[in-house]
């Protein structure tokens, strides 16, 4: 059974991951609060370098991706998924701080 997944956030990590949950077979909504991002998903036109274009494409021509700055389509999704910013240090390892209770100590 393919399920529609919502993903709050078309960034780098949001816009992947569609890709990756729509390979599966699975319908997406990705809801972002920049039209212009919005726009261009929905032509199929990444700006992300790990969310191939011509892949976005394929999926949204067959119905499995499309985008909306509105939050009502979330509604009958039947996953939620809140990409959260984890930018690398010079490491390569993500920075957790936007997880307070990470970082200090309560995972």
């Amino acid at each position: 059974m393919s399920e529609t997944i919502a993903i709050i956030g078309a960034g780098y990590v949001g816009v992947p991951l569609a890709d990756t949950f729509a390979r599966a077979g699975h319908s997406i909504v990705l809801v972002d609060v920049q039209q212009s991002r919005v726009e261009r998903l929905n032509r199929g036109d990444s700006y992300v370098d790990d969310g191939p274009s011509e892949r976005l494409k394929e999926h949204v021509d067959a119905g499995l991706l499309h985008a909306t700055t509105g939050y009502v389509e979330r509604r009958e999704a039947d996953a939620i998924v809140i990409p959260l910013p984890t930018p690398l240090s010079d490491q390569s390892t993500p920075s957790l701080s936007c997880l307070p209770g990470v970082m200090m100590g309560f995972a």
